[in-house]
């Protein structure tokens, strides 16, 4: 299973619950040039430098800083700087964690919050004048995540932060009303907010693996999603079955907005087994701006995917997007993608072959366009361990229960009212 905006470079949230854990990871294989350019921009395209080990990368720009959020699948780090060109020299510190040694490691499960075991596709977002992160926490028993099922079903889970900064920090305020959900995002649109996630089905992929579908709803609040919930996607042409698993999962807002023309809204989204190098992401267009987002007719698909697998780059399997504008007005897009095009997600060792990269992307008749071009322009950074503190420099230690030490628990299941 899987994995909204552009360059932050790479907020590797590598770091292990504890410093004894933290291990430096070999890279994958590769032509010599890509591993002799890591740590290094790669101003004028070629080998694209990966940012070394990751998933589920969330890129955005927050007044004069890139922030970028990503996970080692139990614990939250976030990267921020005011250039993307040396993100490689920040220590990211840790938005939230949970004790991956002693709870992970075994595939236990919380009895009292159905849905942990690992920490999926962090994002974070302001909405309403507060700052949240939203992310999919999941359970397996098993070590043979992922061609295992999930011993528990997916939760779309909501941090807040304590403090009106990003920097946090953040307290596990509640999951959301959502079954079967996974890889949400939020967007505001034409002043109302909005979440999408994607969703599990009854039916089967042609593997035998569930399908997953687009969701749209209207949100209440920062930690409520309403009603109606409208399905504005599910997979139906070839390549978004790649790799065997029917799957659309980890939408991405990107809009034009305040220009002479017409407002554009477009959610790209992954396709695919993401596990393999098959995956890739495919775009829905909103037909016209004046239309309601919530009428599933009002959107139009890509008939092809608008990014795929380029193995001359090392990247099999793109997908997990997001999108942010530099002050100068250039696009940028991170995403996740495989250094290697064998089927699975982590070596024997447990280090990952997913990789997070960043690129420019430009604009077409008014279309988002994300194929190569050799005057765009490519990041990498160097691998960096997020230390064990909070913004602040408090101690932050991952507990055997995923509040972090709350005294409260948080709400489960976060209605509307």
């Amino acid at each position: 299973m899987k994995p909204t905006t552009a360059i932050l470079a790479s907020l590797v949230l590598f770091a292990a619950c504890s410093p004894s854990y933290a291990r430096p990871v070999s890279p994958g294989p590769g032509p010599t040039e890509a591993l002799a350019a890591l740590g290094k921009g790669n101003p004028k395209g070629g080998i694209d430098n990966w940012l070394l080990e990751g998933a589920h990368p969330f890129l955005t720009r927050i007044g004069n800083l890139y922030y970028m959020l990503t996970t080692r699948h139990y614990d939250i780090g976030i990267y921020k700087n005011e250039s993307l060109n040396n993100m490689d020299s920040v220590i990211p510190y840790r938005a939230w964690c949970f004790d991956f040694l002693n709870v992970a490691s075994k595939w236990d499960t919380f009895p009292d919050l159905p849905g942990w075991g690992q920490i999926m596709a962090p994002e974070l977002h302001n909405v309403d004048g507060a700052w949240y992160v939203y992310f999919t926490g999941w359970t397996w028993y098993n070590e043979s995540y992922p061609t295992s099922p999930p011993s528990s079903p997916p939760k779309l889970w909501v941090l807040k932060s304590t403090t009106t900064s990003p920097n946090g920090p953040y307290v596990l305020s509640n999951s959301l009303d959502i079954t079967q959900g996974l890889h949400g995002t939020t967007f505001k649109w034409k002043g109302k907010n909005y979440f999408s996630w994607s969703e599990i089905q009854s039916t089967k992929s042609p593997d035998g693996s569930p399908v997953q579908c687009l969701k749209l709803a209207p949100m209440c609040n920062a930690t409520a999603v309403g009603y109606p919930r409208v399905t504005i996607s599910c997979p139906e042409y070839d390549w978004e079955m790649g790799g065997g698993k029917a799957i659309n999962e980890g939408p991405a807002a990107l809009m034009q907005t305040n220009r002479p023309n017409p407002d554009q809204l477009f959610i790209v989204y992954t396709a695919g087994n993401s596990y393999s190098q098959y995956a890739g992401m495919g775009m829905l267009q909103l037909k016209n701006q004046n239309l309601d987002i919530l009428d599933p007719t009002s959107w139009k698909k890509e008939k092809k995917p608008v990014f795929k697998t380029d193995s001359s780059r090392l990247q099999f399997g793109p997908s997990n997007p997001s999108f942010t504008q530099a002050p100068n007005g250039r696009w940028f897009m991170a995403y996740q993608a495989r250094n290697v095009s064998t089927t699975g997600g982590f070596r024997g060792d447990g280090t990952s072959f997913f990789k997070v990269w960043v690129k420019e992307f430009n604009w077409k008749a008014g279309i988002p366009n994300f194929e190569p071009a050799p005057e765009q322009t490519y990041f990498g950074y160097r691998h960096v361990f997020a230390r064990d503190t909070d913004e602040n420099g408090n101690q932050l230690i991952c507990p055997n229960a995923p509040w972090n030490g709350q005294v409260a628990t948080p709400v489960l299941d976060n209605k509307c009212e």
